[in-house]
């Protein structure tokens, strides 16, 4: 069966962008300190840094050799301005998020024009973030034709798993050892045909995971709250909140 490949162009990059740099940045404890040591970061004779697109690329060419994909999207933040914030107000939305670092800021952009020079799809804007073009094109284009896969390492992703659309989490190497014990895939072959350090998320495992199934994440975070995006949760239910989803159905 034909695969789409969905990938989540800004946990990519991020995480090849800390994954490669120097221990003196990687250390330092203040921001000033670390920008005392940008010039060590990897970079071309002009001065463009590159160790995040150098490593994000390797890993690309591994996934391609390994999955051969048929159709690949990508999928960028642009803004944290998106209209959760323009339009329905949500000023608190990503708001205890740090500034991004000047060096991994240049590579976004220099990333996301590399892959467009070389015919990539690439969906961004203002208004929209990655997981909301990420799951547009899971509705439009997933069904019994098509197998669609999501890679990425952020969690949010989870209401996107169905039948036809499975997570690639990424995870480091003991998580994904612990997970494949966990579920019966220990001393399996099957993740030999997978990109490194991923397991694959179904609608049972989102279950298991979770408490609920992936159509009721929006409602389970909605009661829980999401503290990396700084959204708080209803007070004093949050243990309670996959249950009660669960038992009730929520949405039916």
């Amino acid at each position: 069966m034909p695969k789409l490949l969905i990938i989540d162009g800004s946990s990519m990059l991020s995480t090849s962008y800390y994954g490669n740099l120097p221990k003196s940045i990687l250390f330092a404890k203040t921001e000033e300190e670390k920008e005392k040591h940008y010039e060590q970061i990897l970079h071309t004779s002009d001065g463009k840094y590159t160790n995040a697109m150098f490593t994000m690329l390797r890993t690309l060419l591994g996934i391609y050799k390994k999955v051969k994909p048929e159709y690949v999207a990508f999928v960028f933040d642009k803004t944290r301005d998106t209209f959760r914030r323009t339009e329905l107000g949500a000023d608190f939305y990503k708001a205890n998020r740090k500034e991004t670092a000047k060096p991994l800021k240049e590579q976004f952009i220099q990333m996301e024009e590399f892959l467009q020079e070389i015919g990539c799809a690439v969906f961004m804007s203002d208004d929209y973030e990655a997981d909301d073009y990420a799951a547009s094109l899971v509705e439009k284009f997933e069904g019994p034709d098509l197998q669609t896969y999501v890679l990425t390492k952020d969690h949010d992703y989870f209401q996107v798993v169905s039948e036809y659309t499975r997570m690639w989490r990424v995870v480091n190497k003991d998580k994904l050892e612990q997970l494949k014990k966990d579920y019966g895939f220990f001393g399996s072959d099957v993740y030999e045909s997978l990109p490194a350090n991923v397991f694959e998320y179904t609608p049972e495992i989102v279950y298991a995971e979770e408490g609920v199934y992936p159509k009721q994440i929006p409602v389970l975070l909605a009661i829980t709250g999401d503290p990396g995006d700084g959204i708080p949760g209803c007070k004093g239910v949050s243990s309670a909140a996959a249950p009660l989803v669960d038992e009730y159905k929520i949405p039916g």
